[in-house]
């Protein structure tokens, strides 16, 4: 076995100091905190988020404002169809105040074919004579409302259908 008498033990060398790691480790630092800085300011450019459309009220001229009933003439036989005509004024709101030009689109129930209304300056939406159907076998349903504004979020709800 040949002994290489130039190999020192690290352990019990006094000169060998690792110099380089702090110089490293300060240039890792500087970099990420010029890279969260480049980040912060790309994120300052993005702008305010928009106004929330919060939430919507619904008065179908019912005790509950949150439920339509649909009754059937003659009973509420579950296998027939049902269907009823009613009255809807759907009010949007953000925050404490309306919300005047939002356009209100409603969906499901037979509501398909249904034109999206605007909201007045009151930020109330009319819908007159509106036909609200279940299918046979149906004891229940919903009217999917969906409320959008430029520079607000979009707000979707329901509203409740139940075979009387």
């Amino acid at each position: 076995m040949i002994k290489n008498r130039s190999i020192r033990r690290f352990s019990k060398d006094r000169n060998a100091d690792i110099l380089g790691m702090p110089l490293s480790l300060f240039i890792i630092i500087i970099v990420t905190v010029l890279a969260l800085g480049i980040l912060i300011s790309w994120f300052s450019l993005v702008g305010d988020a928009p106004d929330a459309i919060d939430n919507i009220s619904v008065n179908s001229g019912q005790a509950d404002p949150s439920q339509i009933t649909v009754t059937v003439p003659g009973g509420a036989d579950i296998y027939q169809p049902a269907s009823a005509t009613v009255n809807l004024v759907i009010t949007v709101w953000a925050g404490d105040s309306t919300v005047a030009g939002a356009t209100i689109s409603l969906t499901g129930s037979g509501t398909e074919n249904v034109l999206p209304v605007k909201t007045a300056a009151d930020g109330t939406a009319t819908f007159n004579n509106l036909a609200i159907t279940l299918a046979p076998n149906r004891a229940t349903g919903a009217v999917k409302v969906k409320c959008e504004k430029k520079d607000f979020t979009t707000h979707t709800g329901q509203i409740l259908v139940v075979r009387g």
